[in-house]
């Protein structure tokens, strides 16, 4: 895995060769490439691991510590030397550059397009950290500018990155190393934990999994960020998200079925564990779907007695027939985006007539049984069959359950 990304690096090399010719009149000698040096001296005065767990506050999911990164006791900068695990060559990854070292890894949050041209793969840094300020997005550690105590920390404007990082070479793809983890492991990281801080942020591969959406669902909607679960064979799961603003090869495609293995940026929000891929390379073995299934019958009245499934649902979304009546609706889950259960007891999820995620409707921030507040982390599950109360609604061109929307059963149950 090494080699993961050796084609957008040489994408990247060759384009730099080509200016070069261009420049220098086709046939005229092409001058020496500049390969940057870090100023001679410089070293490591800290690692991610100590930044990660200096910084991590268990008690916000959002915050930028308001004093900026200081020096050591002594006075020295904070100095991290790392490398780049990361590629925004595709559009999958916005706006962030992702940096491991031997104890960690964390993402770097910086106003700019096309990072990966200045943050080549496997290409060595120093970054001097003082002056520069860490929080988090959704418990995750970041680095980027000052913001709101409740906020995650800005963006890095692109010349004040440039001012604190200083490469130490070009992109060297076979000197990033890729952890492999199972969702087993994953399932018992939980917020906080040794593991937690080890695994956040890397460039992972995750052998042996399967898409709950196989053959069903694409990876994303054009301009939507969609999670698609992924199993393993003893049934523990993780989101894949993809960015439907990446290139139309990746959100477009098809979830392929059989078993494989994934690699990409293993990346959390809130409690839930997110994979993203860097490209195409990442999803390896595989089994390809060309084309999706057909939409199944409308059905139900609504009520409770008769619910609506989602196909109907979906239906009146689509022709503007619904009302702001609250209705019930019976579906199985197919993808858990957020499930909150120590702050505001509610969950944004996707049920479907088949479980899969063909034809699925959003329940945007709904709450557990009768209307109570989400408490475990595993209340709901990905193929549990529920039947909800809520109200139907289109919000920003997304069709979804409105916030606040109930559980009235799950697999036939009533209560917990």
């Amino acid at each position: 895995m090494k080699r993961y990304l050796y084609n957008t690096l040489r994408g990247a090399a060759l384009a730099l060769v080509a200016a070069s010719v261009a420049s220098c009149g086709g046939d005229r000698e092409i001058p020496p490439m500049i390969i940057p040096t870090a100023p001679d001296g410089m070293e490591a005065t800290t690692t991610i691991a100590e930044i990660k767990e200096k910084y991590f506050d268990s008690a916000n999911r959002n915050y930028t510590v308001q004093d900026p990164i200081g020096t050591l006791e002594d006075g020295t900068d904070m100095i991290i030397k790392c490398r780049v695990i990361s590629s925004d060559a595709t559009g999958n990854i916005f706006k962030t550059v992702y940096f491991a070292d031997e104890t960690g890894a964390i993402p770097f949050a910086i106003n700019a397009y096309d990072l990966y041209e200045s943050y080549q793969f496997g290409q060595e840094f120093f970054i001097n950290l003082t002056g520069l300020y860490a929080g988090a997005y959704g418990y995750l550690v970041q680095i980027g500018g000052s913001n709101g105590a409740t906020s995650s920390p800005a963006r890095l404007e692109e010349d004040v990155m440039a001012e604190h990082a200083y490469g130490n070479g070009l992109g060297n793809p076979s000197a990033v190393d890729t952890l492999t983890v199972d969702l087993a492991t994953l399932k018992a990281a939980t917020l906080g934990t040794p593991n937690w801080f080890k695994y956040t942020a890397q460039l992972v591969r995750v052998n042996n999994v399967r898409f709950a959406d196989a053959g069903v669902a694409t990876l994303a909607s054009q301009s939507t960020n969609t999670s698609r679960t992924i199993l393993d064979a003893e049934g523990n799961s993780i989101v894949l998200y993809t960015s439907g603003y990446s290139d139309e090869d990746i959100y477009s495609l098809i979830c392929p079925e059989g078993y494989g293995d994934i690699v990409g940026i293993l990346s959390y929000y809130t409690n839930t564990w997110q994979l993203v891929i860097l490209n195409l390379d990442g999803l390896i073995g595989f089994t390809p779907v060309d084309h999706l299934p057909t939409s199944g019958e409308p059905e139900g009245s609504g009520t409770l007695e008769d619910p609506y499934n989602v196909t109907r649902c979906l239906e009146l979304l689509n022709t503007n027939t619904y009302t702001s009546d609250k209705v019930y609706i019976k579906g199985i889950i197919s993808s858990i985006n957020d499930l909150d259960y120590t702050n505001y007891g509610n969950a944004t999820y996707f049920i479907s007539d088949t479980g899969k995620g063909f034809d699925a409707l959003e329940v945007y921030r709904g709450y557990s049984l009768n209307g109570e507040k989400f408490t475990k982390a595993d209340e709901i599950q990905v193929g549990d069959e529920v039947v909800i109360y809520g109200q139907l609604t289109i919000y920003n061109s997304t069709q979804e359950v409105n916030q606040g929307s109930s559980i009235i059963s799950i697999n036939g149950k009533t209560s917990l």
